[in-house]
């Protein structure tokens, strides 16, 4: 029953990986200052309209001028909070992916010969020898086929979220 919980549970975090990382990025807080510059790029566009190109083309132009400049700046802003969160998120899949990794192969090893399942032999028909692949008992699931089953199930399953 261990090996069936650890390893279930192992396989699921892997394959849930990328929605966990999308949840732990959404936890960071927004900066501010890319809010204040598109609150005052609003601003300078509605004083903007207000203004007639051909009456005072002088104030036109310096308004667009700062505006072309606030956008650069929070377009600048933006790339940098992407490769930010985008650093972020990489490290935390490989971080996950690697631990996961670990840990099933140690179970592997350890107990490779011991199955996470027992089942009547007639219920694995069609390939029995293929669900006891590194165990000698009929009937049984040892731990790499369960892997495969549960990281092909959770996969699919994470798809659909």
């Amino acid at each position: 029953m261990f090996l069936f919980a650890v390893v279930t549970l192992l396989t699921f975090v892997n394959s849930f990986a990328p929605k966990i990382a999308s949840f732990v990025i959404g936890l960071i807080p927004d900066d501010t200052s890319v809010q204040t510059i598109t609150s005052d790029i609003v601003k300078l566009k509605k004083e903007l309209c207000s203004i007639r190109i051909t009456d005072e083309f002088p104030k036109h132009a310096r308004l667009q001028r700062r505006i072309n400049k606030l956008q650069k700046e929070r377009k600048k802003l933006m790339a940098e909070k992407d490769a930010k969160l985008h650093k972020v998120r990489n490290t935390f899949l490989f971080a996950t992916y690697g631990i996961t990794s670990v840990c099933l192969s140690c179970l592997v090893w350890m107990y490779k010969g011991e199955s996470v399942a027992h089942l009547p032999a007639e219920w694995l028909w069609p390939a029995p020898n293929i669900f006891n692949w590194f165990s000698d008992n009929p009937g049984c699931i040892s731990i790499p086929s369960w892997i495969i089953m549960t990281c092909t199930a959770s996969r699919v399953i994470a798809k659909s979220f």
